[in-house]
């Protein structure tokens, strides 16, 4: 997915991207959630939150 480019890598800046990026999650998941590209966001998103 192109658009998490910035969620990806070893970055020192990804416990910052990651705060913000539970702010988009919140409006995508009462958005978006059925949605297969909101859907694969947010499974994204839980994955790196668990190795991070």
């Amino acid at each position: 997915m192109p658009r998490t480019w910035a969620l990806k890598g070893d970055r020192q800046s990804l416990p910052s991207l990651l705060m913000v990026s539970r702010e988009l999650a919140a409006i995508i998941n009462r958005d978006y959630a059925t949605e297969t590209a909101g859907r694969e966001y947010l499974d994204h998103l839980t994955t790196l939150t668990r190795t991070s």
